[in-house]
């Protein structure tokens, strides 16, 4: 014959988790022989998750960060050779420009749109001065240190006097 519960035999009924003391000094119930709830579970899972993520993604920053360290050096000086190389190209092109006005004038010329030269480029290539007998061009690339040039020094980190 079986008896039935009432609400007061519910405060009677043994406990199925004892408490157990923790080594940190906290009474916690014992979880032995249970299953984990199931939201307790989630939430451990999000946590690997989150820490596995943080932890890839802290290494691909330090494998970039190597990776730009090691070849800044290296594209810094392609840009500026390439850089470079546009610059003295359309200074040559703006010195062949006042030889043939030269040529045609007897002189040379501070207007840059008396010349029959192509458009300007990425850089700044200005005429500086020109007389009957000289002229000095100045050319400030995007990058690097200004050019000057002149027909009798060449190219020069010098301005012209």
């Amino acid at each position: 014959m079986e008896q039935q519960e009432t609400a007061g035999d519910e405060f009677f009924r043994p406990v199925k988790r004892a408490p157990t003391f923790d080594p940190a000094g906290q009474y916690r119930r014992s979880m032995a022989g249970q299953t984990e709830a199931p939201e307790a579970a989630r939430k451990r899972r999000r946590r690997r998750r989150r820490t596995l993520t943080r932890i890839t993604t802290l290494g691909l920053l330090v494998v970039l960060g190597v990776g730009g360290y090691l070849a800044y050096p290296t594209v810094s000086t392609k840009v500026l050779t390439f850089v470079r190389e546009d610059l003295v190209q359309e200074i040559d092109d703006v010195a062949a420009g006042e030889q043939n006005f030269h040529a045609l004038y007897g002189g040379f010329t501070t207007d840059r749109s008396q010349l029959t030269v192509a458009k300007d480029g990425f850089n700044d290539v200005r005429i500086v001065s020109a007389d009957g007998r000289n002229f000095c061009l100045a050319g400030d690339p995007l990058v690097g240190e200004k050019v000057y040039y002149t027909p009798s020094t060449g190219l020069s980190e010098k301005p012209c006097v």
